[in-house]
């Protein structure tokens, strides 16, 4: 399998994985994370995104999808447990 050919594959196996946790009745979700991992939004420039693939950017962008679900669509909650967990996170590789 060329490195190529496994990059597509990791990308619909995130996108598979986030159907099964989600459901289907977010699949507007999916395809607006798909849409934002391919462009080049400004924030890229200053978070550093606009270097990673967009395997990366997909599997980020589903994440806080998922956390936002998980949260009732409350943007504020969603951006305090996902600080909160990079803090948690960043502690445990120090």
């Amino acid at each position: 399998m060329s490195a190529l050919s496994e990059r597509e594959y990791l990308a619909e196996e995130i996108c598979e994985m986030y159907s099964k946790l989600a459901g289907d009745a977010y699949a507007e979700d999916l395809n607006r994370a798909k849409d934002l991992a391919q462009g080049d939004a400004p924030h890229d420039h200053w978070l550093q995104t606009n270097r990673l693939d967009y395997e990366s950017r997909l599997f980020l962008y589903l994440s806080a999808a998922f956390a936002m679900r998980c949260m009732k669509n409350e943007p504020y909650k969603c951006a305090v447990f996902m600080r909160n967990a990079a803090e948690t996170l960043h502690r445990g590789n120090s």
